[in-house]
């Protein structure tokens, strides 16, 4: 499963926030290619499995989920977040990476 990690308008533009100098943030529209990262997906749906106890064991329990996530599925996300202070913009970063996701189930027509 490919996630593409890009900010996107309804006009297509991409943008980034950008911080001025009294800790404010504004969008600004930039023109760079999309970034690609690749995410682990696992199938849930048909077993009775317990994240909690077995977190550790996920890519070794769980099949790799097949195709797109439909649209209003219950899925678990497991992310890493990250709070920097960059010395060149003076201001505050936040960053969430996904590391893997789960797919506990999806709409009942699907």
């Amino acid at each position: 499963m490919v996630i593409p990690t890009k900010r996107e308008r309804p006009d297509g533009d991409r943008f980034v926030l950008n911080c001025d100098e009294n800790g404010r943030y504004q969008a600004r529209v930039i023109d760079i290619p999309l970034t690609i990262f690749l995410v682990s997906v696992y199938d849930a749906r048909h077993i009775d499995y317990d994240i909690g106890k077995n977190i550790t064991n996920i890519g070794v329990d769980l099949k790799a989920f097949e195709g797109e996530i439909p649209a209003s599925s219950f899925v678990v996300v497991g992310y890493t977040a990250t709070c920097y202070h960059s010395n060149s913009d003076h201001c505050w970063h936040f960053s969430a990476n996904i590391q893997w996701a789960v797919v506990m189930g999806v709409p009942p027509h699907l």
